[in-house]
């Protein structure tokens, strides 16, 4: 079984395996597992210029940035599923899911299908972090470790998105 950094997936329960490796629409997979619609709650979104040239998406200083904080959360049931930071390349954007994104209605993945835009994930790291500030959202402890994977979007060719992702770990129930 594959490690990654210091998460030995075989450690990690069956359903938190998958949010972590796949590379499909997290909201589907989601609203499957938990039988009920998932909608998105923004917390914090900026169209901002960069104050620093970012390596991963190949941006350099002072060209259009959008930051975005969201969660993903169940309509009926109100629980907060899984948190999401973007750092996003405003100016690589197609107009219409820019225009889309900036109205912070949809998940980003729901629009890239909805949109049928074209894009690959190139996972760049995964493990577990304390929740700290996020543990307000998952009503955890500070010091409760949550599962987070970071990923980098290409679209025709070029780095459009850095997505962060953060999931309070489910409960371990049995072996792989």
């Amino acid at each position: 079984m594959r490690v990654y950094g210091k998460l030995k997936l075989s450690e990690v329960e069956s359903f938190d395996r998958v949010l972590l490796l796949s590379d499909g629409t997290l909201t589907h997979v989601l609203e499957a597992h938990a039988l009920e619609p998932i909608g998105l709650l923004p917390l914090a979104q900026t169209l901002t210029r960069a104050r620093r040239a970012i390596r991963c998406l190949d941006l350099e200083k002072s060209q259009a940035l959008i930051k975005r904080e969201i969660i993903l959360r169940g309509e009926r049931t109100g629980h907060h599923y899984l948190y999401a930071s973007s750092q996003i390349a405003a100016d690589r954007l197609d107009r219409e899911f820019r225009k889309h994104l900036l109205a912070a209605r949809v998940p980003i993945g729901v629009l890239w299908k909805q949109l049928r835009i074209e894009t690959h994930k190139e996972m760049l790291r995964m493990g577990r972090r304390p929740a700290g500030r996020l543990a307000k959202h998952f009503g955890v402890d500070a010091a409760r470790p949550l599962l987070f994977r970071r990923y980098r979007v290409f679209s025709r060719g070029r780095p459009v998105m850095i997505i962060t992702e953060v999931f309070p770990e489910q409960p371990r129930t049995s072996s792989p």
